[in-house]
């Protein structure tokens, strides 16, 4: 695809990098002439210095040859607007970053009558993702595929866990439940186990199941944890807004510790069921008098990035049950979990596989990618595809399918019937199939087999 960027900051140098990875042609626009130079350079990508909303500066990035604008800066109405110039240059598609909650409410309408293909709010998607957890703190990072119906989660095996030292054949048959370890992580390489691999401690297993089953696998091991039902989350940004919202709608205890007054303020007028704290959440003291160890879990979403490291490492030190960390600039997840932290968010990645997921869903192959999540810093991914027709693979048994080496198909949905398959199952023409690769990216189902 022949793609314009408006926009290199976080977010769009996060999209920027996976487009270039999966081979897109793309053009980057930019107010900042700097920012924009270096951008080219690490990327290899076209430039143009201007206002993306400015229909000269479209032009100039050849709009009229273009198939999609994405438009990534920092302000809602220039994104918007970039989009809808960019769709009265004739461009096909356009993808808006929108934060700002009062547009988030009707994103509908704005995708319905501006003709925007696509809104994506970073804080909304980091708010939802940590909501996840928080419902089921047992694991490190959930994803969920086909409604919500199956979950991929990831958790590590400790020393005394009843998994280590064990085959996963034997591991599934001793839980007696329908689960399938689809990934593992170990030294820092990735494998798609087969029923032989043994488990060791310290790996990182990625468990799919149906979401039932996944809270009976945690049970049965040893380490399910009930919902967070009292969550303190320091720092009154956007994704505290979201996150506390949903969270007061399910009953949920929520305390905000926010530095600046006029924030906290406008944090307890927008939710006044929530408990707001006008202070530094970095103080010990204040995070003492307020209760940080009597907490289910604490969530640090302040503004850098150190802040939300160090107020994090004393939540585990008072061993809070679940600690989240949001990460914004820091570019090695590996140095946090080995000091402890293990589940690590960052915005921009949620914003830039949602957009992934959308351009691989306008392939003109059958078979179209409906969820997208990237996992093992973006090394391995699962992908859900539709299986809209019969074919050479459909009505085969999977044990008579040649799939690429690093490939699974880890799990199939069929109407109501979820199935963790083994060799004698077979894909029908309607199913949804999830494909869990350590090879390049996959683009359309096609591509799994040899």
């Amino acid at each position: 695809m022949k793609i314009i960027l408006v926009g290199a900051g976080k977010v769009g140098t996060t999209v920027l990098k996976y487009l270039v990875e999966e081979g897109h042609d793309v053009t980057v626009i930019d107010n900042d002439h700097k920012t924009l130079e270096e951008t080219i350079n690490n990327y290899d990508v076209q430039g143009v210095v201007g206002n993306g909303a400015s229909r000269a500066i479209q032009i100039e990035a050849q709009a009229e040859r273009a198939d999609m604008v994405i438009a990534t800066a920092s302000n809602d109405e220039l994104n918007i607007l970039s989009c809808l110039v960019g769709k009265k240059l004739g461009i096909p598609y356009a993808v808006a970053r929108v934060r700002n909650p009062d547009y988030s409410e009707q994103m509908d309408f704005l995708e319905r009558e501006l003709g925007i293909d696509l809104i994506v709010n970073p804080e909304l998607e980091a708010a939802a993702e940590i909501l996840k957890i928080l419902r089921f703190p047992s694991a490190t990072t959930i994803e969920t595929f086909s409604k919500d119906r199956i979950e991929i989660v990831e958790m590590r095996v400790r020393a005394d866990s009843v998994l280590a030292n064990k085959p996963l054949k034997d591991i599934r048959h001793d839980l007696g439940i329908k689960f399938l370890i689809c990934a593992v992580e170990r030294k820092g390489e990735i494998a798609i186990p087969g029923g032989d691999f043994i488990v060791k401690p310290e790996d990182k297993l990625y468990v799919i199941a149906e979401k039932n089953d996944i809270v009976q696998f945690f049970k049965k091991i040893g380490l399910y944890k009930a919902r967070s039902r009292n969550v303190m989350i320091i720092g009154g940004s956007k994704i505290t807004y979201y996150l506390a919202k949903q969270l007061l709608d399910e009953k949920t205890g929520v305390k905000i510790i926010e530095v600046d007054e006029r924030r906290a303020h406008e944090l307890s007028a927008a939710l006044p069921e929530a408990a707001v704290i006008v202070g530094n959440g970095s103080n010990q003291t204040l995070l003492f008098e307020e209760g940080i160890e009597k907490m289910d879990a604490v969530v640090t979403l302040t503004g850098l990035d150190e802040e939300n490291i160090v107020i994090s490492l004393l939540a585990e030190k008072v061993k809070v049950p679940k600690v989240i960390t949001k990460i914004s600039h820091f570019e090695n997840p590996d140095i946090l979990e080995n000091i402890g932290l293990e589940t690590v968010i960052a915005p921009k990645s949620f914003t830039a596989y949602k957009i992934l997921r959308y351009i691989r869903s306008l392939s003109d192959a059958d078979n179209k990618v409906i969820t997208l999540y990237k996992f093992f810093h973006d090394k391995a991914e699962a992908a859900e595809f539709f299986i809209e027709k019969e074919s050479k693979y459909t009505g085969v048994q999977l044990k008579d399918l040649r799939l690429k080496g690093n490939t699974i198909i880890a799990c199939i949905k069929r109407g109501n019937q979820i199935i963790i398959p083994g060799g004698e199952d077979a894909i029908q023409p309607g199913d949804s199939v999830i494909v869990i690769s350590a090879n390049k990216y996959i683009k359309n189902f096609e591509e799994i087999f040899r």
